[in-house]
């Protein structure tokens, strides 16, 4: 081994993580995309290296209101599989597509609301009301929705 190599010692490399706390799990209320939340989730528990009973605690300690309700439902030896299936049964997306299609078509651009918020609106509401879809349908029937959003026929005929 040479002078300017130095041995990588697990335990120290771990303890080293825990003491920066680079990354921040946050906290899940329900209200924000849950996928979203557990690709952090995810992302935190590689990094850190959690064992079963972190993640679990780690789980539980960043729910907040509607969705920490979800602990009251959950059995007191739930697993993070058994709490995450809980989570996506009431808050994800695959469960309010229709929601997402009824919130796309009622979606209107309020007087001072710009194109590029209109788009990503959009976009994101397309994202959870076709989860996994993609290409040229897809791209059409955004492309639609953001037209009928613009609610200025005259501005829809200039980008047509």
């Amino acid at each position: 081994m040479s002078a300017n190599s130095k041995a990588i010692d697990p335990v120290a490399d771990a303890r080293q993580r825990l003491t920066l706390l680079t990354l921040k799990l946050g906290t899940y209320d329900g209200t924000t995309t849950l996928e979203t939340f557990l690709a952090k989730f995810k992302n935190c528990s590689d990094y850190y290296s959690w064992g079963p009973r972190e993640r679990i605690c780690h789980l539980e300690a960043s729910l907040e209101k509607d969705a920490g309700q979800a602990l009251w439902d959950a059995s007191t030896n739930s697993t993070v599989c058994e709490l995450i299936t809980l989570l996506r049964n009431r808050f994800g997306s695959a469960s309010q597509c229709e929601r997402y299609r009824a919130e796309l078509k009622a979606l209107l651009r309020r007087p001072n609301d710009m194109l590029h918020v209109i788009y990503r609106e959009v976009r994101r509401l397309m994202t959870l009301a076709y989860p996994g879809q993609s290409g040229i349908l897809w791209e059409a029937m955004a492309r639609d929705a953001f037209m009928e959003a613009l609610g200025d026929p005259d501005l829809r005929m200039r980008i047509l």
